[in-house]
Order: structure tokens, then C-alpha cells, then sequence
């Protein structure tokens, strides 16, 4: 049985979510809403959206998925970075939606985790 992978440094941990932080709010930046806005719109306290930001706070997969559909972006670009647009390290594309459309709903595509929307083919 291999051995489970040791969990990052704390210094690892601090550096992805300043990273993350930075790359949300680009996002919430380009699609022209403040923090109170965004938070208002995902269903969050604004302190708690702040925190996110500022790479003082984990958040939860049901959080980043509102945050997602409020910016428009696919999940994969908000947590990898442009990177993500690119490509997957499983060679399929993956499809981000652009920024500023508030339509509630991201792109489905192979980057899109929640997979295929009912009734499409994969």
C-alpha cells in the first residue's frame, strides 16, 4: 500500500492562497464589481469574500462554485491561473468562460468539473 502524500509546508499553503486571492480578484476586478457586490451575489458575508482575497481563508468547493457563476469564469481559471485556459494536464482543452457574463452559470466544458450539462454528450 504507497504511502499517502505528506501535506504542503505551511509556507506552500500561505503562498497558493495569496495566489489565489490575487487571481480572484483580477477576476472580480474585470468584470467591474466590487467585493460587497460579488459577496452579495455568491451569497456571502463580505469579510468572509475579503479574507479570500487577502489569502486569509480556505474556502469551501460550494463557495468557489457561487463565486464561479458570478464571475462567469470557469472554475479551473480562478484556481490554476491563465494556465488553465490552455489546456489540462490530461491533454483534453479546457474551455473558460470569458469574464463579465453574469449569466449564473459557467461553461461547461473538460475543464468544468461538474462535467457535461444533462442532456449534452460528454
Amino acid at each position: 500500500m504507497p504511502m499517502p502524500a505528506p501535506p504542503p509546508d505551511r509556507s506552500q499553503l500561505d503562498e497558493r492562497r495569496q495566489a489565489f486571492g490575487n487571481r480572484l480578484r483580477d477576476a472580480r476586478h474585470h468584470v467591474g464589481l466590487t467585493q460587497e457586490q460579488l459577496a452579495l451575489r455568491a451569497g456571502m458575508d463580505r469579510s468572509q469574500y475579503s479574507e479570500l482575497e487577502r489569502g486569509q481563508r480556505d474556502a469551501r468547493l460550494s463557495t468557489l462554485l457561487r463565486i464561479e457563476r458570478v464571475l462567469g469564469a470557469n472554475l479551473s481559471f480562478v484556481v490554476d491561473g491563465p494556465a488553465a485556459a490552455t489546456g489540462d494536464e490530461c491533454g483534453g482543452p479546457t474551455q473558460a468562460a470569458p469574464y463579465g457574463t453574469d449569466s449564473g452559470a459557467a461553461t461547461p466544458g473538460a475543464g468544468d468539473i461538474r462535467g457535461p450539462a444533462p442532456g449534452r454528450p460528454d
